[in-house]
């Protein structure tokens, strides 16, 4: 059977649109065809061609029902177009999940688009956009929305389909797409009426087919006449039902947490990053700064070491009067020894370290020297005046090293030789040997 669409002259010859061929013979004796096309047919698109042209010339729909001659032939029905109505679509996106961030800082502010498209019955096309409102810092690669968008239309129609995209809003560069999803109306029946949202997902032209996440929604349509009786608002506005759509769950800036509202805004991903940099920058400033003061002051004590030195006028420090002591026989034993030579350690201490003697003395309970350093262990001067004894320890290495050096340049120019032997003679300088 030869299916032919031809354009209409009322004056000469129609002309051939394009034509499509439809073997019965193949379909009458097919197993498949009998065991589920039957009772009822299937509406068919069934693409057109021309002798003359290549490629498609368009699409006719149709449906074939064959017969046996002598069997039962049921009654000609109607194929009169259908009745032309006005319908109300309604949207409802809740929220979406594993959205691919666009912010540097691991966050979106994320909304959806939906745009409807299509052809109507007088071949018109038509097409409609709307979007909801925006979430601001959403992060965890999630968004809420909970948002209705009403369109309205008539049926039927030759096309139609939604495009969902979701995209992340920029105030200063252009909007960055996320990604974007076509839904045929034609299919609305697997939506339609749904307690519950259809998680469908989303898909960038230049990303293939990798995902870029999912978006929740629902689709509802029903005659104008229907939705009169019983209306929606749109977004989350009254009369709000069919469902009920709360607010959704955002965070929100404060200016009693200043703190909290620069981490929303900045992101969890170049907070974490900031943290890092500003600990890293407070530790190397830190250790920097106590790196300087004690090179500082140990490095202009040797100095000055070295001037008075060379110049004749270092006065070297008294040395600590020694103690003797002097026991009779029999008048002491080595318990008393013990005692009285940890008071005198613990005392000296003290005096060194600003504590009070009575303070130090405790250290007579521990028994001697251990019970001396225990004590002195134990009081906080103690702590600090370790931490600045080996800080003190690295930085004399240090100055060490530079005195001699600068010693050793100081004298070279100062060596001249009597009588074939070398002496190092030096302004007021006193060689000593050690």
């Amino acid at each position: 059977m030869v299916c032919k669409v031809l354009d209409y002259d009322k004056g000469g010859k129609d002309d051939l649109i394009g034509s499509t061929t439809i073997d019965l013979e193949d379909r009458w004796f097919s197993d498949k065809w009998n065991a589920d096309f039957a009772a009822l047919p299937p509406l068919e698109m069934r693409r057109l061609s021309h002798p003359t042209a290549t490629g498609s010339q368009g699409l006719v729909e149709l449906f074939v029902e064959i017969f046996e001659e002598d069997g039962a032939i049921p009654r000609l029905f109607d194929v009169k177009p259908p009745e032309v109505i006005e319908v109300e679509m309604r949207v409802c996106v809740f929220k979406a999940r594993g959205l691919v961030n666009k912010d540097f800082g691991g966050t979106n502010d994320a909304f959806v688009k939906c745009g409807l498209v299509g052809i109507d019955h007088k071949q018109t096309r038509f097409s409609e956009t709307r979007e909801t409102d925006t979430h601001y810092f959403s992060d965890e690669h999630k968004a809420s929305f909970n948002y209705r968008l009403v369109y309205r239309f008539t049926l039927p129609v030759l096309k139609a389909k939604l495009r969902i995209s979701a995209f992340d809003r920029d105030m200063i560069i252009s909007t960055d797409s996320i990604g974007e999803a076509v839904i045929p109306l034609t299919s609305i029946a697997l939506l339609d009426g749904a307690d519950s949202g259809v998680w469908v997902p989303l898909y960038h032209p230049s990303k293939g087919a990798v995902k870029q996440g999912e978006v929740e929604i629902r689709i509802d349509m029903l005659p104008v006449s229907r939705a009169e009786i019983r209306p929606v608002g749109k977004g989350r506005n009254q009369p709000n039902r069919d469902p009920e759509l709360p607010e959704p769950i955002r965070k929100k800036l404060s200016l009693l947490d200043p703190l909290g509202a620069l981490a929303t805004i900045l992101g969890p991903e170049f907070m974490r990053k900031f943290l890092i940099i500003t600990i890293c920058m407070a530790c190397t400033g830190g250790a920097g700064y106590l790196a300087v003061m004690f090179a500082n002051d140990f490095f202009s004590a040797y100095v000055t070491m070295w001037v008075q030195k060379a110049s004749g006028t270092y006065v070297p420090p008294p040395s600590p009067p020694s103690t003797t002591v002097i026991y009779q026989n029999g008048s002491s034993s080595l318990g008393d020894f013990d005692l009285d030579r940890s008071g005198a350690n613990a005392s000296a201490s003290a005096s060194l370290l600003g504590l009070e003697e009575d303070d130090a003395l405790l250290g007579r309970a521990g028994g001697g020297d251990a019970g001396d350093a225990l004590a002195l262990a134990s009081t906080p001067g103690a702590r600090l005046f370790a931490a600045g004894a080996g800080a003190a320890f690295f930085a004399f290495l240090a100055a060490r090293s530079l005195r001699r050096g600068l010693e050793e340049a100081v004298r070279k120019p100062l060596v001249r030789h009597r009588n074939g032997q070398s002496a190092a003679v030096s302004a007021g300088y006193e060689t000593t040997t050690t």
